[in-house]
């Protein structure tokens, strides 16, 4: 047995690889490669710097869905026979944990009622519009007898109530589309909040003089009403809003 042992080590030691130059030339652009690599990161590598306030990475599944969700806000806006956005992103939505969904938008409201009037120049001041009625034009062969045009208040009257109607409309198709879109929502806990908050494009709404409206609704109640639990009125009374004037 030590006989074979010994045998076994003495050939052990005889063994001499044989030096090929050819593997050494194939190998040495490859080394080359690995150590220029690790330079360039050595050098590109960011600073370790302390972030006291790094956080970690969402739910990717909530943020695809919250992309979706502005989507839709979005093309509602568009759409929308009373407000008034740019083509383009207008809603940004983030998700904040222990408190819901956080939907910020801006709008403004459609134009005035051209079949009546048109303005000119808009300043912010009611008071201060100047306006000409489309019944000015001479051109026009069905021309009204000056008894028969409305007033200047009666103008401005019926433009105020215009715009009012028109941002109630708003505010009602900012929470249905919640709802058209639940199921975009299913991953936020039911008891959470999801929340719009609206600033206006200009510096109010119409004669309403609001500055920034927040509508407030728990995700389930917006299931409910994707379900048919609730009706379109009832789905509104559950809405909590805040007008900032």
């Amino acid at each position: 047995m030590r006989r074979a042992l010994r045998g076994a080590l003495d050939r052990i030691r005889a063994f001499r690889p044989r030096h090929d130059p050819r593997l050494g030339r194939a190998l040495l652009p490859a080394l080359g490669l690995i150590v220029t690599t690790g330079l360039l990161y050595a050098q590109t590598k960011s600073p370790a710097v302390e972030d006291p306030l790094k956080g970690s990475n969402p739910n990717q599944k909530v943020v695809r869905h919250l992309n979706l969700l502005e989507r839709a806000v979005d093309e509602l806006l568009v759409d929308s026979r009373s407000a008034l956005v740019d083509h383009g992103r207008n809603a940004n939505a983030i998700y904040i944990p222990g408190q819901g969904v956080v939907i910020a938008v801006s709008f403004g409201l459609i134009g005035w009622d051209h079949g009546l009037v048109r303005l000119s120049r808009w300043d912010g001041d009611w008071d201060d519009v100047d306006y000409y009625d489309l019944y000015d034009d001479d051109d026009d062969p069905d021309k009204k007898d000056d008894d028969d045009r409305p007033s200047r208040k009666e103008i401005r009257e019926r433009i105020k109530k215009r715009q009012a109607e028109r941002y109630v409309k708003v505010k009602q198709e900012l929470i249905e589309v919640l709802a058209d879109n639940a199921d975009l929502l299913e991953d936020v806990p039911a008891q959470e909040w999801i929340t719009i908050a609206a600033r206006p494009r200009d510096m109010s709404w119409g004669d309403q003089k609001v500055t920034s409206v927040v509508l407030r609704i728990h995700r389930q109640d917006v299931t409910d009403r994707a379900a048919g639990r609730l009706s379109a009125e009832a789905f509104q009374k559950k809405v909590t809003v805040e007008e900032y004037r």
